[in-house]
């Protein structure tokens, strides 16, 4: 459909103008090629392992006590 339209908006333009449509549908098409590659290597990159930082990390057996600054909203 967008085609269509494409074609339709097209047709009656000047040489020089249809052109420059070519141009930018290259350019179009080059940059959604590039972006979609982009795309590609960053999900690549954000694989997790479980378990990676196991032991590391430390909580205070208070952590869920109410803090002290807060004892007068209480």
């Amino acid at each position: 459909m967008a085609i269509d339209i494409l074609m339709h908006e097209a047709q009656g333009l000047p040489e020089d103008a249809l052109m420059e449509v070519v141009r930018f549908v290259k350019f179009i098409k080059a940059e959604s090629a590039n972006r979609t590659a982009k795309d590609t290597a960053a999900v690549q990159k954000k694989v997790r392992h479980a378990g990676k930082y196991r032991g590391q990390i430390k909580m205070s057996d208070d952590f869920d006590a109410p803090l002290e600054e807060f004892r007068g909203y209480m």
